[in-house]
């Protein structure tokens, strides 16, 4: 293999565990992602370089940081090059777990955005450009917001509880965005917790649609497919005592 380990970052929720690799001068991609088993039981997400195993401490903000924009790339790079299918579906579960190790560890969205500026870095695969512009980024957010409130309605335990997205985002560019991102992560939510998957949702939301509804273009039908597919993410990794205690409030 032509690549050496970057860094490792295990999942808290004992389902994957994503190695980064950085590849050799005669590679031809960037960086490649490979997501495998793993027999973890801890009960916090740990990275390569952030604490040791069975520390309670979380990974700090450059570990955090580094792996929500490696794995945010790789979600594209993975649908460009294999389409929608298991490996974009790693890619996604790879992004979830890096936003979890955020949440867990505290951080706000707003926090996670200043940090993302300031350490950003610029990326090539197969000799192109491929550095994040303005709709990327805010595109980056709302899968993190949108994992933010999925965790926040099942009271995932973290550190230092990040403020509610609503509040955190209050007078952002992404305000007017927020009620309906928590609609649609309680309608999927919803869903998931009776038993359906992406597919079946999608069916019903087709079955179900108002007669005087405006139809959905294509465009806006892939974006909310792809939120829906973020959302299922973040549930099947929920622990399953979680699960079914959404909150109420």
């Amino acid at each position: 293999m032509n690549s050496t380990p970057a860094f490792t970052l295990p999942c808290a929720l004992c389902r994957l565990r994503l190695t980064f690799f950085r590849p050799t001068a005669s590679s031809r991609s960037s960086r490649r992602l490979r997501v495998r088993p793993t027999p973890c039981r801890l009960p916090i997400i740990q990275a390569a370089g952030g604490p040791p195993p069975g520390s309670s401490d979380p990974p700090g903000g450059p570990i955090i940081t580094k792996a929500l924009e490696v794995t945010f790339r790789n979600v594209w790079i993975r649908l460009m090059t294999a389409g929608v299918g298991p490996e974009y579906d790693d890619a996604i579960q790879a992004f979830v777990i890096a936003c979890i190790a955020a949440y867990k560890a505290g951080y706000s969205i707003t926090a996670i955005k200043l940090e993302l500026a300031a350490n950003e870095t610029q990326a090539k695969y197969m000799g192109r450009d491929i550095s994040l512009n303005d709709q990327e980024k805010e595109t980056r957010l709302i899968w993190l917001a949108l994992v933010y409130l999925t965790l926040a309605k099942f009271n995932f335990a973290s550190d230092r509880t990040p403020p509610p997205v609503s509040a955190d985002l209050q007078g952002s560019k992404m305000d007017s965005l927020v009620p309906g991102l928590t609609g649609l992560v309680e309608s999927v939510c919803d869903a998931a917790a009776r038993g359906y998957s992406l597919q079946t949702f999608k069916m019903e939301l087709g079955l179900k649609k108002d007669t005087g509804d405006k139809p959905l273009s294509g465009a806006e039908a892939s974006i909310r497919s792809q939120w829906s597919r973020i959302i299922f993410a973040t549930y099947n990794l929920l622990p399953e005592n979680l699960r079914g205690k959404p909150n109420q409030r």
